[in-house]
């Protein structure tokens, strides 16, 4: 799926289920905020310094922060997460897989499915240095391996985990 087909079902999805969904245009990467009345979620958090951005443009819609979705644990996905969950009490939902990556700051390793890291740093000359690193995430997590209803969250609609 393009990036841009993913947008477009943003906006659907936002029409079909009254979501007001806003973008946050950063420097490097964009993030999205889904907001149902005053409540938001965040997908994504952008790259080391984001974070500080994010909360400022969330401050400004006066929005109450209560998810924080990341798509993935890398750097330019979840490098604002260590800012924005220290200064926020909002939760942070993510693939299982990812979970450990976000709470030691790490990007993670996209394998083939039943493929190992080790097997593939051997094969690619890979270690922890070639990884990019970012501030701990310190909130809590609802960690996600199967589709998930967001409406316990108070949003209408689902989480799908997908293979990379």
């Amino acid at each position: 799926m393009k990036y841009g087909t993913y947008i477009k079902l943003l906006d659907i999805l936002g029409r079909a289920k009254n979501l007001d969904i806003k973008t946050v245009y950063l420097e490097n990467v964009n993030v999205f905020l889904l907001c149902k009345d005053n409540d938001c979620i965040l997908i994504d958090t952008g790259v080391d310094g984001d974070g500080e951005i994010i909360l400022d443009e969330i401050n400004k819609l006066k929005l109450n922060l209560k998810y924080i979705i990341i798509t993935h644990a890398h750097y330019d996905h979840a490098g604002g997460l260590g800012f924005v969950s220290e200064n926020t009490e909002a939760k942070i939902i993510c693939h299982s897989y990812e979970m450990p990556y976000l709470i030691k700051g790490e990007s993670s390793i996209l394998t083939p499915h039943g493929v190992s890291f080790e097997k593939l740093a051997k094969t690619m000359h890979l270690s922890s240095k070639n990884r990019d690193f970012f501030k701990p995430a310190k909130s809590e997590f609802i960690p996600i391996d199967k589709q998930t209803s967001v409406e316990d969250f108070g949003f209408s609609g689902y989480i799908l985990p997908l293979p990379g």
